[in-house]
């Protein structure tokens, strides 16, 4: 909470600089609860099945501190990777969720001590909701599906235009089909967005894709935002036996 203040104060005494559209996010109230946490872990080569196991016979220990709302494994694009998406109330939970896990010793202990081998690297991003597109689950979370995921990033300052024009397009895309979030840093590498999406098989996604892409007010929102990115990347997601999303 420290590291936000500063960061938040920061902000604000370069307003008028290039982060000014940022300084002006923040202060129009787009940080608003629930705060998400999304973890990507890239394994060994071979310890995607070992690691899944052992997290499914410990899960239930991360899942009195925080509600899980999915757990993938990539499938299309860096592979041996897991995708974890973890919502709190606020920061005050996940400020309680972090002194109970550390404290935990059967998730330091056993867990940790057994996981933390087959784990090459980590990333930990805290994401607030866009408010067009804030997370909702697929009507059915039972039904077996794939998901893709955007992992975005912004040029500093594109936040905001970003934003807006996503807010039109989605207008339209959202006939073809809905987003299951789009989310934004609120810690971690800034200016980065993320964006998921639900599809019954690959088939339905590319059938999806094509009627989306002939859509000019939803191709006006894309080649707008393109200008806005640095770089962007797509993963084609599987979700995990205990994922609550399927």
């Amino acid at each position: 909470m420290a590291f936000l203040a500063r960061s938040f104060g920061l902000a604000n005494r370069v307003a008028g600089s290039v982060f000014s559209p940022l300084v002006k996010w923040f202060s129009d109230g787009a940080i608003r609860k629930p705060v998400y946490e999304f973890r990507i872990s890239r394994l060994r080569p071979g310890a995607i099945a070992d690691f899944l196991d052992l997290t499914n016979k410990f899960i239930g220990i991360r899942k009195q501190t925080a509600t899980l709302r999915g757990f993938w494994t990539s499938g299309v694009g860096d592979l041996n990777e897991t995708f974890q998406l973890w919502e709190y109330d606020g920061y005050e939970q996940y400020d309680e969720a972090d002194i109970s896990l550390g404290t935990n010793e059967d998730w330091n202990g056993i867990y940790l001590k057994r996981a933390l081998p087959m784990v090459e690297r980590q990333q930990s991003f805290l994401l607030g909701g866009f408010l067009c597109a804030p997370f909702t689950p697929p009507a059915d979370v039972t039904k077996a599906g794939v998901y893709r995921l955007w992992n975005i990033q912004l040029r500093p300052g594109a936040l905001t235009d970003w934003q807006q024009k996503m807010i039109i397009g989605l207008k339209t895309r959202k006939q073809y089909s809905l987003p299951v979030g789009f989310f934004y840093t609120l810690a971690g590498d800034m200016n980065r967005v993320f964006h998921l999406w639900r599809y019954d098989s690959h088939t339905h996604r590319a059938d999806v894709i094509n009627k989306a892409m002939k859509d000019p007010a939803w191709m006006e929102a894309v080649n707008g935002c393109n200008p806005l990115t640095e770089r962007m990347e797509h993963l084609m997601l599987k979700p995990s036996v205990f994922s609550p999303l399927q």
